[in-house]
C-alpha cells in the first residue's frame, strides 16, 4: 500500500471482544498502517464491540461523521435484531468472523467481509500451572477428561444439555467433566457425580493448563458466531465434540472434529428472559431460530471417545493442522486486502454518499429525539 492510512481501533472490554480484538491489532501492526490513539486523528475507525457503538460516536463527536467506519459484528440466530439493519447501514463496511455470520449480516447490508479470528495454536503450558490445576481438580491420571470453558453463563451456551448428556458417562468415575464456569443455580448443592466446576476467573496459564490436561472439548451450544474456545482447543490438538451448526463450522469438519446432530427450533421464552437479564434486553425474540443439540447423539459420540480414543488421533492431528490457517500472518493478509480497498477508494476520490446521508439523517433524528425528551422532562418538573 503506497498510502499509509491512520487507524483507530476501539475494542469493547467484553472478554471475547478483547481477546479477538487484541489479535487483530497485532495483525494491523505488521502492515503499512499508522495506529493512532484518537478517533479524530484516524482515516479509518474500527469498532470492535456492540454494533450500537457507532451511534454514540456520531452523536458525541459529530466531526467523525465523514470518517471511514468499519464495524466488527457477529450474530448467532437466523434473524438479526430489529435495530441492527439501521445501525449496520451507518458503517462503510462490516467485518465478521465466519461465513455463517456473513450470511446473516447480509440480510441487512452487502459490504461484509469475513476476517477469521486469529488462533495462536498450542502455547506451552507452564509446569507449575499444570501442577496447580491438577491439585485443585484432584486430578486422576487414569481418568478420561471432558471439558468446557464458559466465558459467560448465558443460555446460548446450553451447558445444561452438555451436563445431561455427559452425566451418565462420568458417573462411573472412569471419566470426568470439568466446566470452567460458575455453578448454575439449578445445580447448587446437587452437582452430578463426576462433574466439577471451576468458578471465577482463570489466568491464561491456567487455561493453557486446562487445555493441556484434558482430552475432549465439549460444546452443546445453540449457536456461535465463531467459537473461540472450540478453535483454541483444536489448536492445542484436542478433540472437539460440538453442535454441528453455526460459526464453528467455519473451521470444524467431520475430518477434523466430531460435529453433533441438531434441530433448528425457535428460541425458548425462558432463555430469552435469562439473556435479557444477563446480557442486554431487546436483542432476542421467539421468532428467531437456533440449534437444539441432539443430546443422545452427543452422549453417543462422547462415549465413543472414551472407548476408542486411539481411533481419533488422526482427527485431532487434522484439526490442529487446519487451525494453523488462522495464524497472525495469514489473517493479516486478509486484513491487508480490506485496508487496500480503502486506500483504493481514497485514490479514486470515491465518497460513499449513501452512508453519509444515512449518518446525517441519523444525527438529526437522534438530536430531535433528545431535544423532545428534554422538553418533556422540563414540563414534568
Amino acid at each position: 500500500m503506497k498510502h499509509t492510512p491512520s487507524i483507530y481501533y476501539f475494542c469493547s472490554s467484553y472478554i471475547s471482544f478483547q481477546k479477538a480484538g487484541n489479535e487483530y491489532i497485532k495483525c494491523l501492526k505488521t502492515l503499512n498502517v499508522n495506529m493512532v490513539d484518537r478517533a479524530e486523528d484516524a482515516d479509518i475507525i474500527i469498532i470492535h464491540g456492540k454494533i450500537e457503538t457507532i451511534s454514540s460516536a456520531l452523536l458525541n463527536n459529530p466531526a467523525l461523521v465523514g470518517k471511514y467506519f468499519i464495524g466488527f459484528a457477529v450474530w448467532e440466530t437466523d434473524i438479526l435484531p430489529k435495530k441492527w439493519p439501521l445501525l449496520l447501514s451507518l458503517y462503510d463496511e462490516i467485518w465478521t468472523a465466519s461465513k455463517f455470520c456473513k450470511s446473516l449480516i447480509e440480510q441487512a447490508v452487502s459490504n461484509v467481509s469475513v476476517i477469521p479470528h486469529v488462533i495462536e495454536g498450542k502455547k506451552p503450558a507452564r509446569p507449575q500451572a499444570i501442577r496447580n490445576l491438577k491439585k485443585h481438580l484432584d486430578y486422576d491420571e487414569s481418568c478420561f477428561y471432558f471439558y468446557t470453558i464458559l466465558t459467560n453463563s448465558d443460555g446460548r451456551k446450553n451447558i445444561h444439555a452438555a451436563i445431561r448428556a455427559l452425566a451418565p458417562i462420568v458417573r462411573s468415575g472412569k471419566a470426568r467433566y470439568i466446566i470452567k464456569g460458575d455453578v448454575p443455580v439449578e445445580y447448587v448443592g446437587k452437582i452430578p457425580p463426576g462433574i466439577q466446576f471451576l468458578s471465577g476467573s482463570l489466568t491464561e496459564a491456567a487455561i493453557a493448563a486446562l487445555h493441556d490436561s484434558c482430552h475432549v472439548y465439549v460444546s452443546a451450544h445453540h449457536a456461535e458466531g465463531w467459537g473461540l474456545c472450540l478453535s483454541d482447543a483444536m489448536g492445542y490438538g484436542n478433540l472437539v465434540v460440538a453442535t454441528g451448526y453455526s460459526g464453528n463450522m467455519h473451521f470444524m469438519t467431520a475430518e477434523n472434529s466430531v460435529p453433533v446432530r441438531y434441530a433448528l427450533n425457535n428460541i425458548d421464552e425462558k432463555i430469552i428472559q435469562e439473556m435479557d437479564a444477563k446480557v442486554k434486553p431487546g436483542y432476542w425474540s421467539t421468532d428467531m431460530k437456533w440449534a437444539d443439540v441432539d443430546e443422545n447423539d452427543l452422549q453417543l459420540k462422547a462415549q465413543r471417545c472414551t472407548e476408542n480414543w486411539s481411533d481419533y488421533e488422526g482427527v485431532r492431528l487434522q484439526g490442529q493442522k487446519d487451525i494453523a490457517q488462522f495464524s497472525h500472518k495469514k489473517v493479516a493478509l486478509i486484513i491487508e486486502e480490506r485496508i487496500a480497498n480503502f486506500v483504493d477508494l481514497q485514490k479514486k476520490d470515491i465518497v460513499q454518499t449513501g452512508v453519509l446521508k444515512r449518518r446525517y439523517a441519523f444525527q438529526r433524528k437522534e438530536r430531535a429525539n433528545r431535544q423532545g425528551g428534554s422538553r418533556k422532562s422540563s414540563q414534568n418538573q
